[in-house]
């Protein structure tokens, strides 16, 4: 859980933090929540390094006994991605929606007690659909709670060949991962065009546990569009009969942002 963040975390996550208390004698004009605002980010980059393992179940007649073939997620190297955010909100609710594809591959493959070489395909898309209700707001600062849906479809193929033993592995698998969230999201204002905003959530369903949190800046250097940049940790759990899971995703965020 949040108490597994290192060091260097903690120190970006009080950094934005830090941006969020008032730091700026100038009060922001309050905007007009009655009218139906418009966000887009596309292709937002992150620059994500995954930390964990991944394995696939068991198969008769592999001579590996009751070994799960899994991978050791430290020499990972993305194959392909693609990327985007989109928001609407009236009021004081704001509805949104992200999506990320991802593709990883890696030759670090291992196999229970057996030395060997080979290599591994993690196929991700991530996607939620979720609202946030605004709790409070002032010239400096507000919050929001939120909740939603969040979507995970992993696909896991694993090519390998064991070393001085007559063992060869071609095998995938893929799960379909359905989780709630809840959380909350703050926003400081320290200028007028700049601000600084937090996002933590929580949940579960198909996994046994998953948890993200980003810390964002955002310069709006125009009224219909702006700049951002920050960090996000995203960590996933999953224990099923197809595919084990036990990710954390860490990396800085880059993107543009456009609003009408």
């Amino acid at each position: 859980m949040l108490l597994h963040l290192n060091r260097k975390y903690f120190i970006v996550l009080l950094l934005m933090l830090g941006f969020i208390l008032p730091a700026s004698a100038l009060a922001r004009e309050l905007p007009d929540r009655s009218q139906w605002q418009f966000e887009l980010k596309p292709l937002y980059i992150w620059f994500v390094n995954f930390d964990g393992t991944s394995s696939l179940p068991p198969s008769d007649g592999d001579g590996s006994g009751s070994s799960r073939p899994g991978i050791n997620y430290d020499e990972v190297k993305i194959t392909g991605a693609f990327s985007f955010h989109f928001e609407v909100e009236k009021n004081n609710i704001t509805v949104f929606t992200d999506y990320l594809y991802s593709e990883w591959t890696s030759n670090n493959v291992t196999l229970g007690p057996f030395a060997g070489s080979g290599k591994n395909k993690l196929s991700e898309h991530l996607a939620e659909l979720g609202f946030a209700y605004r709790i409070f707001e002032h010239e400096y600062f507000e919050a929001e709670v939120l909740a939603g849906v969040r979507y995970l479809y992993a696909g896991n193929k694993f090519e390998y060949n064991a070393a001085n033993i007559d063992l060869s592995i071609n095998r995938s698998a893929h799960a379909n991962i359905w989780d709630g969230f809840a959380g909350v999201r703050l926003t400081g204002y320290i200028l007028d065009s700049l601000s600084a905003t937090v996002r933590a959530d929580i949940g579960g369903g198909a996994s046994d546990l998953v948890w993200n949190i980003d810390a964002l800046v955002d310069w709006r250097y125009i009224d219909w569009g702006s700049v951002y940049a920050g960090y996000r940790v995203l960590d996933y759990k999953v224990s099923n009969k197809d595919i084990d899971l036990n990710l954390q995703g860490t990396g800085p965020v880059i993107g543009l942002a456009f609003y009408w």
